[in-house]
């Protein structure tokens, strides 16, 4: 007879404390993750427990990627942010096991290392609200207008704060969109990538995404900023399993 309920089974190391962390994330994960809806977690001894039934076996059992989307506009009608909106509709439609969330820098203070405390390891509330959400994610979505030919302040100051003390980007995979004028805003994601070698920030290089928008907005977004054309969706789309599928292989390494 086929048992309705399948036991998975997690190893902890940290005695008590280990393992009310673990089944802390556990839990965590299944209040955000659809396919764990109603399950619960139980530690035994060393051991922390998910009961799973059958039927949700093969949904439980792919694991849901965490995306910090991170536009370097802070503009409410950016095109940027809405290409950072449209990668979320995009993971939620058609992309099992890759969850989009908006990351918004705007109201980080601009870096200060007077307002540093504890030596260097402490940073204010939002610095420190910001760098914990860099850390829990697995992987992360620029979305990089070009400034100059540059990237923006706003992205950079983001950049420097996660960086300070302990490099919150450290070992993660990312990828670059852009939209703009006659290069698509392609200087910027090439400034960010050599900001990213030093914050070893995993680049994926292909496919690339530059979205020619400048000289016929209304092809592409409309007046808030949502992206409306089809054929860009689908490129999105395309960048977001590839980032996907770089961040698994990463993953398996460790």
């Amino acid at each position: 007879m086929e048992l309705p309920t399948i036991w998975i089974r997690f190893i902890v190391t940290g005695g008590v404390t280990g393992i009310l962390g673990d089944l802390q994330k556990l839990e965590a994960s299944i209040q955000t993750s659809p396919q764990f809806l109603g399950l619960q977690a139980t530690s035994f001894g060393r051991c922390a427990y998910l009961s799973v039934p059958r039927s949700q076996m093969s949904a439980a059992a792919k694991p849901v990627l965490r995306v910090a989307g991170i536009s370097g506009s802070i503009r409410e009608a950016s095109w940027h942010r809405g290409l950072i909106r449209a990668a979320a509709e995009i993971c939620e439609d058609s992309i099992p096991g890759l969850r989009v969330d908006d990351l918004d820098i705007a109201d980080l203070p601009m870096l200060n290392t007077d307002l540093e405390t504890d030596g260097g390891r402490g940073f204010p509330p939002t610095v420190e609200a910001f760098r914990a959400k860099v850390r829990d994610v697995d992987c992360f979505l620029f979305a990089s207008p070009e400034y100059n030919y540059s990237i923006t302040s706003p992205l950079k100051n983001a950049l420097d704060w996660a960086s300070r003390g302990v490099n919150c980007w450290a070992d993660k995979p990312g990828a670059i969109v852009c939209a703009g004028a006659n290069f698509g805003g392609g200087r910027s994601s090439y400034h960010l990538r050599q900001v990213g070698v030093l914050l070893d920030i995993h680049f994926i290089n292909k496919p690339e995404l530059f979205v020619f928008s400048f000289y016929e907005p209304g092809k592409f977004f409309d007046g808030d900023g949502n992206l409306i054309d089809a054929e860009t969706r689908e490129r999105l789309k395309k960048v977001l399993l590839s980032l996907q599928a770089f961040t698994l292989r990463l993953q398996k390494k460790d």
